[in-house]
């Protein structure tokens, strides 16, 4: 009975190690030590709470997370993005050669992903810029052949397109777009995209950085000095 009773154990604790390194194997879990997640949410001056909220996980997530207990690929990066470091930075040290590896590589997937999101976000960036741009010129123009009242009424209809195309363009861009990347490029979810015109808290130095932030002005400025210009003549 004896034999039998640890034969039974024996196999038990098999078939969870086997479920364990299966799991393992899949890159689900990885167990981490010595994190650095506490000062570096320190440094922001959160608390687990307040870090747990800005990743989207939950308080126990974080608390495992910080006692170097096993976490799964998609909790690290939600936690790098939420402290806007990358997923090395997350660690002190790791113990297990195979977790270090399977970190450094999904910090390098991650780092590539953002870097192709953000060429592709500029792009798409710049071809709207030149679009409004382009509709704008063509409907000022238009506006120009035209005489009597209906020029000025279409004039205002410029000014208040020049107010719709920046609503749309924020919408497509922040929106949709958004949407679009966050399934092409995974990684990436919840991590803030290089544009100058989201860093409103930055100070300005100079007037290359208030034409970067505030471009869409030069619009308005042009529509009212045409409008002046025409007037006189």
């Amino acid at each position: 009975m004896i034999f039998h009773k640890i034969s039974y154990c024996q196999v038990a604790v098999m078939l969870l190690s086997c479920v364990f390194v299966y799991d393992y194997q899949k890159g689900d879990l990885l167990i981490m030590n010595r994190t650095q997640v506490s000062q570096l949410r320190k440094q922001h001056g959160w608390t687990q709470e307040m870090l747990a909220e800005h990743a989207y996980v939950t308080v126990r997530t974080i608390q495992r997370l910080e006692a170097g207990e096993e976490v799964n690929k998609d909790t690290l990066n939600s936690v790098a993005s939420a402290l806007n470091v990358s997923i090395n930075d997350l660690f002190e040290t790791i113990d297990d050669e195979s977790t270090e590896l399977k970190v450094r590589e999904l910090s390098k997937n991650r780092t590539l992903q953002m870097n192709q999101r953000n060429t592709e976000y500029q792009t798409y960036k710049l071809l709207l810029i030149a679009f409004i741009f382009l509709f704008l010129s063509l409907f000022g123009f238009y506006i120009s052949t035209i005489n009597g009242d209906n020029q000025n009424v279409l004039g205002i209809l410029w000014v208040f397109s020049i107010l719709l195309c920046i609503a749309l363009a924020r919408y497509f861009l922040k929106g949709y777009l958004s949407q679009k990347m966050d399934q092409k490029y995974p990684l990436t979810i919840g991590v803030p995209v290089n544009d100058t015109n989201d860093k409103h808290d930055e100070p300005i130095n100079n007037g290359w950085q208030f034409l970067a932030r505030y471009w869409w002005i030069v619009f308005p400025i042009a529509g009212v000095l045409t409008g002046l210009i025409s007037s006189f003549n």
